[in-house]
């Protein structure tokens, strides 16, 4: 990794992990200001820490929420091209109709499917008629490997999601 990405990333860690905290604790003083009795350096660490709390578990449970959604959806789109690929090479007509039966069903707008997702039933439909099997098992691979980066999303910070 070249040293300027890296220096840039570990700046982009430091205001997500210090300045957010530091910054939402500050706001939190204009709506509750420190009690003088006791020392502001101690008021300070805990409102700070407490903070950084509330904020990573608003960003782990976010991006959980989202990570689902789209591991659900690529292991419904896996499941369907596996079965486009058992009709191409079985060719019996109950797995074809099985699988059109599928993809009407993914292509219903009342889904939460994105853009990318939706077109790409509607490919699997004409690899499906083609009998394109390459083209299919290609695919297959292709997802599958989308599942597995899915498992490292959790480690990403907001920021660095953004800017990476």
């Amino acid at each position: 990794m070249r040293t300027s990405k890296l220096l840039s990333q570990i700046t982009i860690g430091v205001i997500e992990f210090v300045g957010i905290p530091i910054g939402l604790a500050y706001l939190s003083t204009l709506f509750s200001p420190f009690d003088v009795s006791s020392p502001q350096v101690w008021q300070w660490i805990e409102r700070t820490a407490f903070c950084f709390t509330v904020y990573q578990v608003i960003i782990i449970i976010t991006r959980k929420l989202i990570i689902d959604a789209r591991v659900d959806m690529l292991l419904a789109l896996r499941t369907a091209y596996e079965i486009g690929e058992l009709y191409c090479t079985s060719g019996q007509n109950s797995v074809y109709e099985r699988i059109l039966k599928l993809i009407n069903a993914q292509l219903d707008p009342g889904l939460l499917n994105d853009h990318n997702t939706r077109k790409d039933y509607e490919q699997l439909k004409t690899l499906i008629d083609k009998k394109d099997i390459t083209v299919i098992r290609y695919k297959i691979i292709f997802i599958s490997h989308s599942l597995e980066e899915c498992k490292l999303f959790w480690e990403y910070t907001l920021f660095l999601r953004l800017f990476k």
